[in-house]
């Protein structure tokens, strides 16, 4: 296993909890034994979404066949007491490297179907080397519900996620300012992936997102941060990040961007005369989207979302 760079996956499975599915099936266990099977050996580092492990067994069969495959730490989000009526948040971390700290930041209850998800923040820190460190929140994001094509009309889906940024904000300022030893960005990697649920290629809610994460608000208490959206300063735009899993769902209809490798820059680590220039930020390579087609089955994906990912190069010093 290297420890000179990072391969970093993330992405919105699509593995729903029992007894929801679109009219054709979801066709899940197939799906995931394809994840299992052809996706886990690319990567190092993996975070995905839509994993659920309330009500059904996939999310163990998961973390038991990428245990086998080298992945043996991993982070998740807690179930919830079955008196709640309601699944776990359905993110999850796969780690080759050593696990130091996982802690889980849960949000209000959503609204719409989100209601009966504990959806939160998971931060998870590991250590490809004992100089390096990785520090990696990631999250799902309330969804919003309006038919496909037509403008997102449902407010009370944005002032849900609208709340959920702003507790993103509080809770990854509070870790940066916890860290021991202090964020030096020599040998440290902050970063924010997942399914944001905000199209940054419509409309104008990925710009108050990045606007109220790097702390621009002079009013709200918090840190200043340097936000690098990693696929985008690779690729030169917002690409599309959703697909379907068969032909009927209507692949070619998809044409919105979800989801996100960002990195998180505390500005407080530059001295005073760096002031003013753009942080110094960790080095990536071989970023893009892949849709992780399949042949020969009655679905055409591996998930209704694409797979997002980057290689991470590690600082020698």
């Amino acid at each position: 296993m290297a420890t000179d760079k990072v391969r970093i996956l993330t992405l919105n499975t699509f593995l729903r909890p029992p007894l929801i599915q679109a009219p054709g099936g979801d066709f899940k266990e197939a799906r995931l034994s394809y994840i299992i099977t052809n996706l886990l050996k690319n990567y190092d580092l993996i975070a995905f979404q839509e994993c659920f492990g309330a009500f059904t067994s996939r999310r163990n069969t998961l973390l038991k066949a990428a245990t086998e495959k080298g992945f043996t730490h991993h982070s998740t989000c807690p179930i919830p007491p079955v008196y709640q009526g309601r699944v776990d948040g359905g993110v999850v971390v796969l780690s080759r490297y050593p696990i130091q700290t996982t802690k889980w930041f849960p949000y209000p209850r959503g609204v719409h179907s989100d209601f009966l998800a504990d959806k939160g923040l998971l931060y998870t820190h590991l250590q490809p080397t004992p100089l390096t460190n990785i520090h990696i929140f990631t999250t799902h994001l309330q969804a919003s519900y309006h038919p496909p094509g037509t403008p997102n009309t449902d407010e009370s889906s944005i002032q849900t996620r609208l709340a959920q940024i702003h507790l993103i904000k509080q809770h990854t300022d509070s870790i940066v300012k916890s860290l021991s030893p202090p964020y030096d960005p020599k040998t440290s990697t902050i970063l924010l992936v997942g399914d944001l649920n905000i199209d940054s290629r419509s409309g104008d809610e990925y710009n108050l997102f990045l606007s109220i994460l790097r702390g621009d608000d002079t009013t709200t208490q918090g840190g200043k941060l340097f936000i690098k959206d990693v696929v985008f300063d690779a690729l030169g735009e917002h690409p599309i990040t959703t697909c379907s899993v068969t032909k009927e769902a209507g692949f070619d209809s998809e044409t919105k961007c979800l989801d996100y490798i960002l990195e998180l820059v505390p500005t407080s680590a530059y001295a005073p005369e760096e002031t003013g220039t753009a942080p110094k930020t960790s080095k990536f390579t071989d970023t893009r989207v892949d849709e992780f087609k399949v042949e020969g089955q009655k679905w055409t994906h591996a998930s209704d979302h694409k797979g997002v990912m980057t290689t991470l190069l590690l600082s020698s010093t």
